[in-house]
């Protein structure tokens, strides 16, 4: 007698309802983890104009100039989500009028993160949003209460996505320091765990289906 391979109807049902993985994961607090795994970009020179950033291994464009701007006399207010919950000694600042400035990567990230920061009564909301190509992959959204605050926006992008640029969107340009990323996994992309299940699946179906046609024959 044959056998034929079934799949419970219950596991099918199972394996095409799998959700799939996150699209990004925040990170708002500067770990361990998150240095360890990531790499700064590098700090930049005061009084310099940036249309371009780079350390060799990636290179960010910026959609409007921004200057490399001395922290020396900001107060700062240490609240933990800074690295080292220290200030950056250069931060990159961006014209005022630049409520919207693109960074755009030559590479594909896993991870991209920075630190922003506001002047005294800035009391406004900071949206940063993580791209891939055309694709939202996540927005990270903060208020801002006008104490001389600097925060962490940071995000890794999910199982078989890639962070290629982010956006700010400020009511004036963002002022921002510790450009930190990691970059992606080089040798394809790796599918979500709905998609392993489905191929495994798959698989699973033609074999059943080979073996039958041989007994068959």
């Amino acid at each position: 007698m044959t056998r034929i391979l079934t799949v419970p109807a219950a596991a099918l049902a199972a394996v095409l309802a799998a959700a799939p993985a996150a699209a990004f994961t925040p990170i708002l607090v500067p770990g361990s983890a998150y240095v360890a795994a990531t790499t700064l970009l590098g700090t930049p020179s005061v009084s310099q104009d940036y249309d371009s950033w780079t350390d060799g291994t990636l290179t960010v464009d910026f959609s409007s100039t921004v200057v490399g701007y001395d922290t020396a006399d900001l107060a700062f207010m240490p609240n933990g989500r800074t690295e080292g919950d220290t200030i950056a000694p250069v931060m990159l600042l961006a014209d005022r009028s630049a409520s919207f400035l693109q960074l755009s990567f030559d590479r594909p990230l896993r991870t991209f993160g920075f630190e922003i920061g506001t002047e005294v009564g800035d009391f406004q909301t900071y949206t940063v949003r993580f791209f891939n190509g055309p694709t939202l992959l996540g927005t990270i959204s903060e208020y801002f209460e006008g104490d001389r605050e600097i925060r962490l926006f940071a995000a890794s992008a999910g199982p078989g996505q890639v962070i290629t640029h982010v956006t700010t969107q400020t009511d004036w340009g963002p002022l921002m320091g510790r450009l930190r990323y990691q970059l992606a996994p080089t040798g394809g992309v790796v599918p979500e765990p709905a998609s392993w299940a489905m191929l495994i699946l798959g698989f699973g179906l033609v074999g059943a289906s080979l073996r039958r046609q041989a007994a068959i024959a």
